[in-house]
C-alpha cells in the first residue's frame, strides 16, 4: 500500500493544489516519514515471498534472508529519525524473541544445503553477533547437529535390527508350522485309508530314511 501511495506522490501534491478543499494531503515529513517504512517493511515482504514458495524449498534459505531483516530493523534503531528508533524498538524485540527460538534448527537447514554448508552459518553468525561468539555459536551448531545425527542414526540401526531379527523369527516359524500343518494334513489322510496300510509305512519309513 505504501509504494502505491509513493507512486502518486506528486499526483498528490498537484492536486493539493489546485483543489482547495482536498484535506488529506500529506506534509513532506509524512511523505518522508512514509517512504522510510516502506522500505524497512519492504525486506519483510521480501522474506515472506520468499518463505511462502511452494514450488521449492524454503527453509535453507531461511538463514540468509533473517541476516537482511535484522539488518534493517538495526539500521532504524540507530537512524536518527525518532519515528523509525520508537518503531524498531518493538521490533527488534520481537525479532529476538523468535529468533533464540529457531536458530539451531534453521541453521540446520543452511547447512544441509549443498550449495552453502557450513559458510552460510558462519557468514550470518559474524553479522548477527559479537566476534568474539561467533566461533562458539557456530561450533554449537554443529555439534548439535551431529548430536542429532547419531541419535536418528542409533535409532535407525535398532529398528532395522528389530526388523531383520523379528522377520527372522516370523520367517523360520512359519515355515515350521505350515510344514507340521502339511505332514499332519498327510498323514491323517494316509490314516483314513485302511485298506493301504502298506503303503503307509512305505511313506513313514521313507520319510524317516530322509530326515
Amino acid at each position: 500500500m505504501l509504494e502505491s501511495v509513493m507512486h502518486y506522490k506528486l499526483a498528490f501534491q498537484v492536486y493539493a493544489l489546485r483543489d482547495s478543499n482536498f484535506e488529506w494531503s500529506a506534509t513532506d515529513e509524512e511523505w518522508d516519514r512514509a517512504e522510510k517504512v516502506c522500505k524497512l517493511l519492504e525486506v519483510f515482504l521480501n522474506a515472506t515471498k520468499l518463505f511462502s514458495g511452494t514450488s521449492y524449498p524454503t527453509s535453507n534459505l531461511f538463514l540468509v534472508e533473517i541476516f537482511k531483516v535484522k539488518k534493517e530493523i538495526v539500521n532504524a534503531f540507530i537512524s536518527d529519525d525518532d519515528f523509525l528508533k520508537n518503531m524498531s524498538v518493538l521490533m527488534y524485540e520481537k525479532f529476538e524473541k523468535y529468533w533464540g527460538k529457531i536458530e539451531v534448527l534453521m541453521s540446520f537447514a543452511s547447512i544441509l544445503d549443498p550449495r552453502f554448508k557450513r559458510e552460510s552459518v558462519s557468514w550470518t553468525f559474524e553479522r548477527l553477533y559479537r566476534l568474539n561468539e561467533v566461533d562458539s555459536r557456530v561450533e554449537d551448531v554443529i555439534n548439535k547437529l551431529k548430536s542429532l545425527y547419531e541419535k536418528y542414526f542409533n535409532a535407525y540401526v535398532l529398528d532395522r535390527v528389530a526388523k531383520s531379527s523379528s522377520t527372522s523369527t516370523c520367517t523360520s516359524s512359519g515355515v515350521q508350522n505350515i510344514r507340521a500343518r502339511r505332514e499332519d494334513d498327510f498323514y491323517a489322510y494316509l490314516k483314513s485309508r485302511p485298506d493301504e496300510e502298506d503303503l503307509e509305512i512305505k511313506v513313514l519309513t521313507s520319510d524317516k530314511a530322509f530326515s
